[in-house]
C-alpha cells in the first residue's frame, strides 16, 4: 500500500543520510543545505516521505489562489495511481493548488505519454535547461581519464601544463566568495543574468557547512584567479553548480586543466559520477545559434554524452486555480518579483 506523509522529526534530523537511499543516491536541491537556502518569506520547506522516497518540497504562499507546491528536480520516479492519488490528499490538506516538478527522469515520448496519462500537464520550465553532461568518473586512473576526453580538450589542457599555473581547493569564506562572484559576474556580462552576491555566499557557505560543498580555483603565477568551480556533494555523485573563468584568455586551457583537477580530486573522495551541470539538449548541441552552444562546446570535450532530461511538469490538485495560475498568474508573479528583486521568483 502505498505511504505519503510529512517526514517525521527523526528523519529530519537525519535527513542527508535518507536521501542516499533514494533510487540514483537523491538530489542535490533536496538536501537540508538546499532547504535552508530556500526558506525565506517567500518559500517555506516541507519534508515528504513519497512510497519510499524522501522528498524536499518548496512551499509558496499565493494569496487567494492557496498554496503551491515545488519540488526541484523532484521525484526520481514516474509515480504509480495509488502514490499519486494519497500525494494530492495529503497536497489538498495543506491547502496546495498544484504541484510544480522537474522529474529526474530521462526524456523519451513513453515516459511523457506515462506522466500525461496521469494526469500532470507540461509546464513553464524554471532552469534554463533541462540537459546536462555527466562524465563517468568510476575506475579511472588520470591517463585513462585524459584518453576519455576530446582531442582539442587533451591539447588545451597539456598547453595549460606547460604553465605556472596552481590548481587548488579553496576554503569557502567571506573572501574566496567574494572572489567567486567577481570573476562569475565578469564571465556573465552580457550572456547570462546572476543572482546577488548575497545568494551565492549563503548557497556556497550553507553547502560547505555540511561539508557537502567545496571551491576549486586556478591562480597563474602572480596569484590571480583564473578559473573556478563550485561543487556540491552527495554520496558518489558531484556536480559543478557554478563555474566562472576569465573571458580574456591569458592562459590556454586554465578552465580545462582546473577540471581535470577536480575530477581527479573528486576520485579520490570516492565519487564516481560527476555532473558538469547544464548542456544543450543533445539535438542542440552542435547548433552555434544556441545561446549555450560555447558551454556545450567545452563540456562536450569531457564526455559527449548528453543527457535530456523529461523537464517541468504541474500536477493540478485544484484544477481551475492550477489553470489560473499557469496560464495568468505565473508569468505575471516571475515578471514582477524579478523587476522588483532582480533575480528569479524559483
Amino acid at each position: 500500500m502505498a505511504t505519503v506523509r510529512l517526514a517525521t522529526k527523526d528523519e529530519i534530523a537525519d535527513w542527508n543520510a535518507h536521501l542516499l537511499d533514494n533510487p540514483g543516491g537523491g538530489e542535490f536541491f533536496h538536501t537540508t543545505a538546499f532547504a535552508k537556502i530556500k526558506t525565506n518569506s517567500r518559500w517555506q520547506s516541507v519534508f515528504l516521505y513519497v512510497d519510499g522516497v524522501y522528498v524536499l518540497v518548496l512551499e509558496a504562499k499565493l494569496g487567494l489562489l492557496g498554496k503551491l507546491w515545488y519540488i526541484p528536480m523532484g521525484l526520481p520516479l514516474a509515480p504509480d495511481k495509488a502514490t499519486l492519488t494519497h500525494l494530492k490528499q495529503l497536497a489538498r490538506s495543506h491547502h496546495v493548488f498544484a504541484i510544480k516538478t522537474e522529474f529526474a527522469l530521462e526524456a523519451s515520448a513513453q515516459t511523457r505519454t506515462q506522466l500525461e496519462k496521469s494526469g500532470f500537464d507540461r509546464a513553464t520550465d524554471v532552469q534554463p535547461t533541462t540537459s546536462t553532461i555527466w562524465v563517468d568518473l568510476k575506475d579511472k586512473d588520470e591517463k585513462a581519464l585524459l584518453e576519455s576526453f576530446d582531442g582539442k580538450t587533451r591539447y588545451n589542457i597539456r598547453q595549460a601544463q606547460k604553465s605556472p599555473i596552481t590548481c587548488k581547493e579553496v576554503a569557502i569564506d567571506d573572501e574566496s566568495c567574494r572572489k567567486f562572484y567577481d570573476l562569475l559576474t565578469e564571465t556573465a556580462a552580457d550572456r547570462f543574468g546572476i543572482r546577488p552576491f548575497e545568494y551565492y555566499a549563503k548557497f556556497w557557505q550553507s553547502f560547505a557547512a555540511i561539508d557537502q560543498g567545496k571551491f576549486f580555483f586556478a591562480f597563474d603565477e602572480d596569484d590571480n584567479l583564473l578559473s573556478a568551480d563550485f561543487i556540491m556533494l552527495l554520496g558518489n555523485k558531484a556536480s559543478r553548480k557554478d563555474a566562472a573563468s576569465l573571458r580574456q584568455k591569458t592562459v590556454r586551457g586554465a578552465p580545462a586543466l582546473l577540471e581535470l583537477y577536480v575530477m581527479t580530486t573528486l576520485q579520490q573522495a570516492g565519487v564516481t559520477a560527476y555532473d558538469l551541470c547544464g548542456s544543450p539538449s543533445s539535438d542542440q548541441l552542435h547548433n552555434q545559434e544556441n545561446p549555450l552552444y560555447g558551454i556545450g562546446k567545452f563540456k562536450s570535450g569531457f564526455s559527449d554524452k548528453v543527457t535530456d532530461y523529461i523537464g517541468t511538469y504541474q500536477l493540478p490538485i485544484a484544477p481551475l486555480r492550477s489553470m489560473l495560475w499557469t496560464k495568468f498568474v505565473e508569468r505575471l508573479v516571475r515578471k514582477l518579483f524579478y523587476m522588483r528583486h532582480g533575480q528569479a521568483f524559483y
